[in-house]
């Protein structure tokens, strides 16, 4: 038991699980000062109690991500975190990795879910059987290819600009929640128009 024990120890310290590790201490106190930051700013902005009960532990920067795309509407209808904090304090390969993009330009290929901000310039490629919704904002560009048989879901705030091309059987429908948005579609494409969106009390 002595030498498992021993074998634990050396493992939690080789990747930074260790408490007398200087990188985790930290990292925990950074992640830590993250989360009541992010906390106490939700709560300002009016974040439910159902909410502030779900996060009453602190998140890693994987679950701030999940948890963001479940409480959408209230991020985008507050622009919560602003999109100065999101480069500041998430780094450029996990924005990536969680399909979040701010003054970026990148592909992505059947992103379940992407969040596209700034000045961004994203290409979003799907196909097969698999499906999207993509949230663009600020004065973004989404350049949009589906082909096969899935579908993708668009929806566009503020002064975003997006090029869709819809092939074989896939479908796409983009939903205007303004009206300086800019579109460039295939005529096949169906078009709405929510310009209240956000102005309903989101579910958060």
């Amino acid at each position: 038991m002595e030498m498992l024990a021993q074998q634990i120890k050396l493992l939690l310290f080789c990747f930074g699980g260790c408490p007398q590790n200087p990188y985790f201490c930290t990292k925990l106190s950074y992640m830590n000062e993250l989360n009541k930051e992010l906390r106490d700013k939700a709560i300002s902005l009016g974040l439910c109690n159902e909410w502030q009960q779900l996060w009453q532990k602190d998140w890693s920067q994987e679950k701030m991500a999940e948890m963001m795309f479940r409480g959408l509407d209230f991020c985008l209808k507050y622009r919560y975190p602003s999109n100065d904090f999101i480069i500041n304090h998430f780094d450029l390969d996990f924005r990536r990795k969680s399909n979040v993009f701010v003054d970026d330009k990148y592909s992505v290929v059947n992103a379940e879910q992407s969040l596209i901000l700034g000045t961004s310039e994203i290409t979003a490629r799907y196909n097969a059987w698999n499906h999207g919704t993509i949230y663009i904002r600020d004065n973004a560009s989404l350049k949009l290819i589906t082909k096969n048989r899935c579908l993708v879901i668009v929806h566009l705030f503020d002064e975003s600009y997006v090029t869709a091309e819809q092939l074989d059987k896939s479908k796409i429908v983009l939903i205007k929640h303004s009206d300086k948005v800019t579109i460039v579609a295939d005529s096949n494409i169906k078009i709405r128009e929510e310009y209240d969106y956000l102005k309903q009390n989101p579910d958060n």
